[in-house]
């Protein structure tokens, strides 16, 4: 049975609290994650948001996020492990296809800006997305502070992200 928005959500959340509840080094909080069966769940989550995302643009910014946030943190942080490799390309290649077909709404494109500001390289690191990373590039100098982002209020892990986020800093991008 396909898994709704609503039980991602919190499938999600319960991942996001037993992080947060895990001690210790990050070794020590790796392993614990991992005895949990926190990386195997998480990795259903993100195939689930990723099978949604070609008719939801809401469960494709979290698919997005998810695999941006396992390149960019430890996985002792995010709870996210190894993906689907070919899952995240798809991703990235419907990604490009969007940005080329001009249906990226303005949150999604604000935080593609942001995602590559922080880490240059990680959209580089795939195939497939020549016009998506001209897109990035062209705005790479863009001030985000005049973009809005909608409420991230029960938006998973990545409104949790970007609800932690000092607006503040977004002028510094």
């Amino acid at each position: 049975m396909e898994k709704t928005l609503f039980d991602l959500n919190l499938q999600e959340f319960k991942i996001y609290y037993l992080i947060a509840e895990q001690y210790g080094t990050m070794e020590e909080k790796d392993d614990q994650l991992n005895a949990l069966g926190i990386f195997i769940e998480y990795q259903d989550v993100f195939t689930n948001y990723s099978t949604l995302s070609f008719n939801n643009m809401e469960t494709f910014k979290r698919s997005i996020f998810i695999q941006w946030d396992a390149a960019s943190e430890p996985r002792c942080f995010t709870g996210i492990g190894d993906l689907e490799k070919k899952t995240e390309q798809d991703n990235i290649s419907l990604m490009n296809d969007h940005a080329l077909n001009n249906k990226l709404d303005d949150e999604f494109t604000f935080m593609a800006i942001y995602y590559n500001n922080v880490t240059d390289w990680y959209f580089k690191s795939f195939t497939n997305n020549d016009f998506l990373l001209g897109m990035l590039q062209a705005h790479q100098n863009l001030k985000l502070y005049n973009l809005k982002l909608l409420d991230m209020e029960n938006r998973g892990c990545m409104g949790k992200y970007w609800n932690s986020i000092d607006r503040n800093l977004l002028y510094e991008i």
